[in-house]
């Protein structure tokens, strides 16, 4: 039982920490307190009980009527009781009548793998039309040793006035991952797609994929915390679908 506001972070940073489930860790909440009349917590907590006895090998996380695989989650509503989506990956369950679950789950382990070391240089911030990166150089001599950027759609960034080509390049060369997200929710980063696109690449941005934001960040906390000392495995694994978290070969 979580809070909503956080949740989302709760439920991708548990994915990654035990890896190789057999069985469900599952999050749930409320918009409204137990106590209250129309509280949505009784069918939330009684639909995600019932689900935890599901072979179900999965960190999910259950609101209102889906259970959806928690590290593909955002957080849409702060007032209605469907308060949750998954943009880029289907429901792991339906709730109604029926408890109808998805054939897309991952393969239950044999092994649990359980990590808890996490690193928190990384930052993120939201370009905005009259950005300027010039703004940003106190990143550059910072201890951080991850940058993400929330990109316009496919991971478009300006390439000419205030452009954001050389500052992508000065912070690859400090030796920091710039990792390039969407800030539209559904679909992916394609870098291959436009000529900016191929200049930040060639600059040092590494495309999240279809990643939310949230997971690119919890993702690459993770990934310091193991491999502090190595970017080039980082920058693979980041790559790589560790727990469903990333449609692969989409580029």
């Amino acid at each position: 039982i979580h809070g909503t506001d956080a949740m989302v972070y709760t439920a991708t940073a548990l994915s990654f920490m035990f890896q190789g489930l057999s069985k469900p860790i599952i999050l749930t909440g409320a918009q409204r307190p137990l106590a209250m009349i129309r509280s949505d917590a009784r069918v939330n907590l009684i639909s995600s009980i019932e689900l935890a006895t599901k072979n179900i090998p999965e960190v999910g996380l259950f609101f209102g009527t889906n259970l959806y695989r928690g590290n593909r989650t955002i957080k849409i509503s702060s007032t209605r009781y469907e308060a949750f989506d998954s943009p880029n990956y289907p429901p792991l369950a339906r709730v109604g009548l029926d408890i109808n679950l998805s054939k897309e789950f991952l393969t239950a382990g044999k092994t649990l793998h359980y990590q808890d070391n996490f690193s928190d240089l990384v930052f993120t911030f939201r370009y905005h039309p009259g950005l300027s990166p010039q703004h940003l150089d106190f990143l550059l001599g910072s201890p951080l040793k991850a940058v993400i950027i929330e990109a316009l759609g496919v991971g478009n960034l300006p390439t000419d006035i205030n452009s954001f080509i050389p500052f992508i390049r000065k912070l690859s060369e400090a030796g920091k991952l710039v990792i390039i997200c969407s800030q539209s929710p559904h679909g992916r980063i394609r870098l291959d797609l436009y000529k900016c696109g191929n200049q930040i690449s060639e600059a040092g941005g590494i495309s999240a994929g279809d990643m939310t934001t949230a997971c690119a960040l919890i993702k690459l906390m993770f990934l310091l915390g193991q491999h502090p000392q190595d970017p080039s495995e980082i920058t693979r694994l980041f790559r790589k679908s560790l727990v469903g978290e990333l449609s692969e070969n989409t580029e």
